[in-house]
């Protein structure tokens, strides 16, 4: 049964157990009150590692739930996930992103502010070559959002230059704003997602299930801000040689086969450094940019999605 007031956290996972572990421990310093209800949700696609003893680890520590399904990809993880939530404030992150210690009470006082509005959170990547050796330090620092370590962490490419479009509110003001959905750190209501059918499970791989939802969300009549003092970091980890090309060419091919417009077809030119912000929401406007000149010009000097 749904409640009327708290948040779901919703994280999916494969093969992570250390990194969702630092995850889970992030989730126990989160600065909410006695009576800011939430649950956290773990949705494990088929790990082989020791991810049900981290989850064990975690049972006795925060309100967790959790459930194993085989190998179907993270669009379907996450619709398991809110499937499974008992509350009307629906939060994602990934298996590999340590939260600040205000995530959960940044994200809750947005939406009491904004309606029918999609709110994602900023995000910094730490590249540590040997993480087993850092988790010590990094238990410890999340315990102070990582004061210590900010000066190793740097900001998402992707994430750095679509914080161009925003307005003095906070606003995207991009002709096609769902290029702003990053499901990695975002928070919409539980009605939104639903009116909008949640995410498509057809796409069962790496890549573009999350701007597919942004699309819809947009359709919907959503609108895409940026939340402050909701910062997550990703724990970089490699992927073998041509994984994200590969992976975004087919999703892509998904993505414009369901929407065929413009601004969709030349999203993937955007994303390969072939054309600017601001030829990209011109495209998407059939014209007219309210970006400046100067953001307008900018573009992606690398593939987006390396990380």
């Amino acid at each position: 049964m749904m409640s009327s007031e708290g948040v779901s956290v919703i994280i999916p996972t494969y093969n992570q157990a250390s990194r969702l572990a630092m995850t889970l421990q992030s989730l126990c310093h989160q600065q909410v009150g006695a009576d800011d209800l939430f649950e956290v949700i773990v949705i494990d696609d088929g790990s082989e590692d020791e991810t049900p003893t981290v989850l064990r680890d975690f049972a006795n520590l925060l309100p967790l739930k959790s459930c194993f399904q085989q190998r179907a990809g993270r669009a379907a993880a996450r619709n398991a996930g809110i499937a499974m939530s008992s509350y009307p404030l629906i939060l994602f992150t990934d298996a590999d992103r340590p939260l600040e210690n205000t995530w959960i009470r940044a994200h809750r006082t947005f939406h009491e502010r904004q309606n029918r509005a999609v709110g994602i959170g900023d995000i910094q990547e730490f590249y540590f070559s040997h993480l087993e050796e850092k988790i010590p330090l990094l238990r410890e620092e999340m315990k102070s959002n990582y004061t210590g370590l900010l000066r190793l962490s740097r900001p998402y490419r992707y994430w750095k230059l679509i914080k161009q479009t925003l307005d003095d509110t906070g606003c995207c003001q991009l002709g096609a704003p769902w290029a702003m959905c990053l499901i990695g750190n975002l928070s919409v209501r539980r009605e939104l997602l639903e009116a909008s059918a949640g995410f498509d499970q057809t796409f069962t791989g790496w890549g573009f299930e999350h701007f597919e939802l942004g699309y819809r969300l947009y359709q919907q009549g959503a609108s895409f801000w940026y939340v402050p003092q909701a910062t997550n970091y990703h724990l970089a980890h490699a992927r073998p040689d041509g994984f994200y090309r590969e992976q975004m060419a087919y999703s892509f091919a998904q993505f414009v086969a369901k929407h065929p417009d413009a601004a969709a077809q030349n999203f993937i030119h955007f994303l390969q450094g072939e054309i600017t912000l601001g030829d990209f929401d011109r495209i998407a406007t059939a014209g007219v940019s309210q970006l400046s000149l100067e953001k307008q010009q900018m573009k992606l000097s690398v593939l987006a999605f390396n990380s």
